[in-house]
C-alpha cells in the first residue's frame, strides 16, 4: 500500500528525468547529488556496492524508474562521482 511519501533520493530521479533526450550520460559528484536530495548521502554511499543498480535495495529504483542507470562510481577517491547512463531502447528494425 502506497505510503504517499516521496522516496528520499526522488529529486536525483526527477533530475535525470529532466535531462534532454540527446543526453547519454550524466556524472555528479557526491555533494551534487546531496544538494539535489537535500541532505547528507549515507556513509554506505562512499561503497561502490550501494550504487549497484538493483532496485529491490537502496536508491537504485529511483534512477532505473527514469531509464537510466549507473555505470561508473568513484568513491573511494576524489573527486568522488557517480556516472549515470541512460538506458537506450533496443532498436526495433
Amino acid at each position: 500500500m502506497p505510503t504517499g511519501r516521496t522516496p528520499k533520493y526522488q529529486p536525483l530521479g526527477d533530475y535525470l528525468a529532466a535531462q534532454p533526450g540527446d543526453a547519454v550520460t550524466v556524472t555528479l559528484t557526491l555533494p551534487e547529488i546531496e544538494r539535489l536530495v537535500g541532505q547528507e548521502l549515507p556513509l554506505a554511499a562512499h561503497v561502490p556496492h550501494w550504487w549497484m543498480d538493483d532496485a529491490a535495495r537502496g536508491p537504485a529504483g529511483v534512477w532505473l524508474r527514469v531509464g537510466w542507470r549507473v555505470t561508473h562510481a568513484q568513491v573511494r577517491r576524489a573527486p568522488s562521482a557517480i556516472t549515470f547512463a541512460r538506458v537506450l531502447a533496443a532498436s526495433t528494425s
